[in-house]
């Protein structure tokens, strides 16, 4: 994909979010589509992703590659992913200056609504239950 289609899907990400977030949804597919863009993970890997996975606050910000989400999710669910990833391997990586700002965002997000918890998901359903990555 080139950069001209990456800001087409932000935008058209951005309009969406605008429509959840009047319904009362999350509205975090821009954050999801930006984090993706720049990290090495699979959208299953990031729908997995815990706040103990990634580390923002000191450098280097970096975050861990362990395990993805079930295929078979059709729902929220509590308990968190332990799938493998699809490869079986655990490996740490640097993130991108706008992965971690993306992150921070999130974050602050979540903590505004009071889904945040610190062993909680990144990319939550409504009420800060894990979820698959849509």
């Amino acid at each position: 994909a080139s950069l001209a289609e990456l800001i087409a899907l932000v935008r058209a990400a951005a309009k969406r979010d605008v429509v959840a977030i009047t319904r009362g949804n999350l509205g975090d597919l821009t954050r999801k589509i930006v984090f993706l863009a720049t990290v090495a993970q699979r959208a299953m890997e990031a729908a997995a992703l815990g706040w103990g996975d990634v580390q923002i606050d000191h450098a280097p910000a970096t975050v861990r590659t362990w395990r993805q989400a079930h295929r078979d999710i059709k729902r929220s669910v509590h308990e968190e992913p332990t799938a493998p990833t699809k490869n079986r391997k655990d490996h740490t990586s640097r993130l991108h200056p706008c992965a971690i700002y993306v992150l921070r965002w999130q974050r602050d997000e979540l903590q505004r609504l009071g889904y945040y918890r610190d062993d909680g998901p990144v990319w939550p359903s409504i009420g800060g239950v894990w979820r698959k990555l849509n």
